[in-house]
């Protein structure tokens, strides 16, 4: 996704501890404290991508499409959307500690509302961005081939959302 150059920019643009975990990743099933996650994806949006959010969308969504299970991709194409996203948010509550909460706001029947609160990590610039390319792997995982995912905001920093919309054809 980047090039050796912007590879080792990148590298060079972590803290000491965090550049260990990238140069000897910890197991898949390791926990991996937020802070080193979002020096990560700080580094990777300012440096790696050159500012360009979409490319952390697409790795986002690249990762979700490529760590989930086969079987748990066939089980998507059995959901609604709204099930879908719901069942995604709760990966949160199992895969993060200590790190806010995300709910789901089912608005209407083409539309999920997704609000991360008290996320600590939730203003950095490549926050919205990252979790916007997993709504997105999450409905085309789910057999959507028509939708958007807009990133909105929070006022206060402590809400971020994503509204997701799509038509099932």
């Amino acid at each position: 996704m980047v090039d050796a150059q912007h590879y080792a920019a990148f590298a060079e643009a972590l803290a000491a501890d965090t550049r260990e975990i990238v140069d000897r990743p910890p197991s898949p099933s390791s926990w991996l404290a937020i802070g080193h996650w979002a020096v990560m994806l700080d580094a990777a949006l300012r440096v790696a991508f050159d500012g360009r959010a979409e490319l952390v969308s697409q790795l986002s969504e690249r990762s979700m499409r490529e760590d989930l299970s086969r079987a748990y991709k066939m089980a998507m194409r059995f959901t609604t959307p709204q099930f879908a996203i719901t069942r995604a948010t709760k990966l949160w509550d199992k895969h993060t500690q200590n790190a806010g909460r995300v709910e789901v706001e089912l608005v209407a029947s083409d539309r999920a509302d997704v609000h991360f609160l008290e996320v600590p990590v939730a203003e950095l610039p490549a926050f919205l961005p990252f979790q916007r390319g997993a709504v997105h792997a999450v409905l085309h995982l789910a057999g959507m081939r028509e939708f958007e995912v807009q990133c909105v905001p929070g006022q206060d920093g402590r809400r971020q959302s994503l509204q997701a919309r799509w038509r099932i054809c």
